[in-house]
Formats: structure tokens, C-alpha cells, sequence
């Protein structure tokens, strides 16, 4: 499988780093929400929710019986290069349990596949 679009404009396009909640912006976070959507019924997840915040988006999915939370991190720095992913106590636990990062490079995928571990 591919590295996901929204992963490479995350790492890589400049226009994502703005202020304002522009047209590049709002594709990025529509491109991250369909690939998800997409993504999780592979891996048997359910309870999918995605949350658009201004310059980052955050989600809760359910993989066998552990729910999981994950955080992009704001676009517009970059500060981290990395998504943020931690299991959670249910679908509104914001708080979870150990913080753990799939880098936003090639590898993303099976990165994400093995701390799922699926």
C-alpha cells in the first residue's frame, strides 16, 4: 500500500503552513478523512470519528477490542513529524494511555500496522 497523499503534504507542502483556514488547508484535512475512511475497514476497524480542528485533525477508532486515539499535530509548524497515537479507555478518553508516533515518511503504514499490532 502506498504512503497516504495527506502524509506526504504533511511533510512536504509549503502552502499548509498559513494562519488561515484556506482551500489547501481544508483538501488536506478532507484527503486525511478519506484515506482513514478508507483505510480502517481494511484492518477490521470500527467507531470510526474524525474531528477537524483549525490546522490539525484528531480521531477515534476501534481495532478488536481497544479503542484508539489519534492526533496529526499542527500542520502549520510541523513541530512534529509525526502522528500521535495512543490507545484510549473508550472513544472519548483524550487523555489515554502511553503516547506513541508513526513518522510521516514511507513507512508510515507498516508503522502504524505494527503498533496496532495487526
Amino acid at each position: 500500500m502506498e504512503t497516504p497523499i495527506w502524509v506526504l503534504r504533511y511533510r512536504d507542502d509549503r502552502k499548509l503552513a498559513t494562519y488561515a483556514e484556506t482551500e489547501d488547508m481544508k483538501g488536506w484535512k478532507n484527503q486525511a478523512k478519506t484515506w482513514w475512511e478508507k483505510f480502517l475497514p481494511t484492518i477490521g476497524a470500527t467507531g470510526f470519528s474524525f474531528r477537524s480542528m483549525y490546522c490539525e485533525f484528531s480521531a477515534f477508532f476501534k481495532v478488536g477490542e481497544r479503542w484508539w486515539y489519534i492526533n496529526s499535530g499542527d500542520v502549520r509548524y510541523k513541530i512534529s513529524k509525526s502522528l500521535l497515537i495512543r490507545q484510549a479507555r473508550n472513544e472519548h478518553d483524550l487523555t489515554g494511555l502511553q503516547n506513541q508516533s508513526v513518522p510521516y515518511d514511507k513507512n508510515f503504514i507498516p508503522n502504524l500496522k505494527a503498533i496496532l499490532k495487526i
